[in-house]
């Protein structure tokens, strides 16, 4: 009986199993293995895929989800609200603002004003105070 292999895994060289063993000495054999965080694996994959930019993957067997307002995701994030770019993205910092699924901070225009980090969209924003300037 043949199929593909099982959404969640890499399948390489006529694996013997839909769900390669998770090891080194599998995958060395040419096998195949399971996905890891930050990637994506739908049924059939035979190279793991990096979650696309803008979307995480916490697990390699779901299709890639938005991150959240207020944060930005490169490829291979694995969390929704990453806070370092080892979680594959950050929080949107001071004076800019990410909606769901942004790639990098997006800066408030000229005369508004964001002070604090995570701004979940344009109406973060606010209008700079009269008599004052608003630096990027």
């Amino acid at each position: 009986v043949t199929g593909n292999c099982n959404a969640g895994f890499y399948c390489l060289n006529a694996s013997p199993s839909a769900t390669p063993p998770s090891s080194n000495a599998d995958a060395e054999a040419g096998h195949g293995n399971s996905c890891s965080a930050g990637e994506y694996c739908p049924a059939g994959t035979s190279v793991p895929i990096t979650c696309y930019p803008g979307h995480y993957c916490a697990d390699p067997a779901l299709t890639p989800i938005p991150c959240d307002a207020g944060y930005y995701c490169l490829g291979g994030a694995t969390i929704a609200t990453p806070t370092q770019i080892s979680q594959g993205g950050d929080q949107c910092p001071a004076g800019s603002y990410c909606d769901s699924g942004f790639i990098t901070p997006e800066y408030c225009p000229h005369g508004k004003q964001l002070s604090g980090a995570g701004g979940t969209g344009l109406g973060s924003c606010n209008q700079c105070p009269g008599g004052s300037f608003c630096p990027r």
